[in-house]
């Protein structure tokens, strides 16, 4: 474990407390349809080259995840018979992955913030995909916390390391969390590749919270809107939660952790 000195805390806050405003203004209906507890992250994701010499990715840079709307965000612990014939039918695969943590404000061994960085490899001369990535604690059952945009990879260039940085916001209690990648032929929207924690330990038992559980911010509210249009004291309890931990990180120190079995 490295600890990084701590510098102007509140532009990496401000996303994540104006994040929390939102899910506590939202109406879960969702979760209401679906019985599935409502999930908030924000994730930025490139070629690991793109981020120089930086840490990490601006937190501007970070977008709230929103699955396609044809996308059930729960799938089984496991893939199915055709996702397994077709991962293995072509000529792409992963030949490594790594994961760091960052952000554990209150000391408890848990983090708020996660790097997954995999090198895709084909045997084409060059390609275009596009990735999801699903996680899972005690429910077992994969949960989807980031789709890519199309990029390409080239060959098994070891320059085309790409990583997606993620904020767990809400909906991730603390625990043990293990990180699936599915890679999709961009051309033909076929799953060519899944890889997971049978293929990397890299990848399994990553301890996790979402930042409602990191330190002083209040088990999460649920704020009532009247046609009056008064939003009452929930939400006054929500903003002040949000100056503590601003405070509170104003003062503080940064903490990152390096995964065992990972190289970063």
């Amino acid at each position: 474990m490295n600890i990084v000195g701590w510098t102007n805390p509140l532009k990496n806050l401000l996303p994540s407390a104006l994040a929390l405003f939102v899910v506590a203004l939202a109406p879960p209906l969702a979760a209401a349809e679906t019985g599935e507890t409502e999930r908030l992250s924000r994730s930025a994701a490139g070629f690991e080259s793109e981020r120089g010499g930086e840490e990490r990715r601006p937190a501007a840079a970070l977008e709230d995840f929103e699955p396609p709307a044809e996308a059930h965000l729960a799938k089984p612990a496991g893939p199915t018979a055709a996702q397994m014939q077709a991962a293995s039918c072509c000529a792409f695969r992963i030949y490594n992955a790594t994961t760091r943590l960052f952000d554990d404000f209150d000391g408890d061994g848990f983090y708020t913030y996660l790097r997954v960085n995999f090198d895709i490899d084909t045997d084409f001369f060059d390609a275009d995909v596009f990735v999801r990535l699903f996680m899972r604690g005690d429910s077992r059952n994969w949960v989807q916390f980031y789709q890519s945009g199309v990029f390409t990879i080239y060959g098994s260039s070891a320059s085309d390391d790409y990583e997606v940085e993620t904020e767990l916001v809400a909906g991730f209690p603390p625990d043990d969390y293990d990180i699936l990648i599915e890679v999709y032929d961009a051309d033909y929207g076929d799953l060519v590749v899944e890889y997971g924690p049978l293929e990397s330990s890299a990848l399994s038992f990553l301890p996790l919270e979402d930042v409602s559980f990191d330190g002083s911010f209040p088990a999460p509210v649920t704020i009532s809107r009247g046609g009056g249009g008064v939003l009452g004291l929930e939400l006054l309890a929500l903003l002040l939660a949000a100056a503590t931990v601003a405070w509170r990180q104003r003062n503080g120190r940064r903490v990152t952790a390096d995964v065992p079995g990972s190289s970063v």
